[in-house]
């Protein structure tokens, strides 16, 4: 899964209010995520200056982001900028652009249900060398997880739990309750190869 830089800018640039986009690799979470920098248009402007304001602008473009892009594309933090910060031959000092808290891309903790969940959020929490509690509603991009850490998640998975799921299926059910419905339609259908049909999924959860 290829991911252009440019295609995210030009969606962020393309949502209202926003006059010009970056989104740059930082790391977070101990690898390397994405980040959206945001100017908002002049007579958006407050939107910088007010958390309250910033955080509904921030919330109403993400919202609007998830219509055109795929999870896996999604920025895992964004930030919102007054002006840009420049280098002496006037380009974007990247390097002085702060990083985002992203204190807040971890879900209420939701507890494990069963045994597989159980399971599952240790799987999680080994790939991805986090030791806080994991919950199932937890989104794998925004804890660390990427496209590379994906395929190591299915092949986890199927020495766990004996299921190789598409790698799309992973891409469109981030989160430890989704995989374990996953698994469970895998069961349900008696199948003994690698779940290939969304549909089918999608039918069935």
């Amino acid at each position: 899964f290829r991911i252009e830089l440019g295609e995210i800018e030009a969606q962020l640039c393309a949502q209202a209010g926003v006059d010009s986009a970056l989104v740059v690799a930082r790391e977070i979470a101990g690898s390397q995520q994405l980040v959206g920098y945001i100017k908002p248009e002049e007579s958006y402007q407050d939107k910088a200056d007010s958390e309250e304001l910033r955080n509904a602008f921030i919330a109403e473009i993400v919202k609007g982001l998830r219509v055109t892009l795929p999870e896996y594309m999604m920025p895992k933090g964004f930030m919102v900028v007054s002006d840009w910060p420049l280098t002496p031959n006037g380009k974007i000092d990247k390097s002085a652009l702060l990083s985002p808290n992203v204190s807040g891309l971890h879900e209420e903790y939701v507890a494990p249900n069963n045994d597989i969940e159980t399971m599952m959020c240790e799987i999680w929490s080994d790939l991805l060398n986090i030791s806080r509690d994991i919950g199932v509603k937890d989104n794998f991009f925004n804890i660390g997880g990427n496209s590379l850490l994906i395929t190591r998640l299915q092949g986890k998975l199927k020495d766990a739990f004996g299921v190789e799921m598409a790698i799309n299926t992973l891409f469109n059910h981030p989160t430890i309750a989704e995989q374990a419905s996953v698994l469970e339609v895998y069961w349900k259908s008696n199948e003994s190869e690698e779940l290939h049909s969304e549909e089918l999924i999608e039918e069935e959860l």
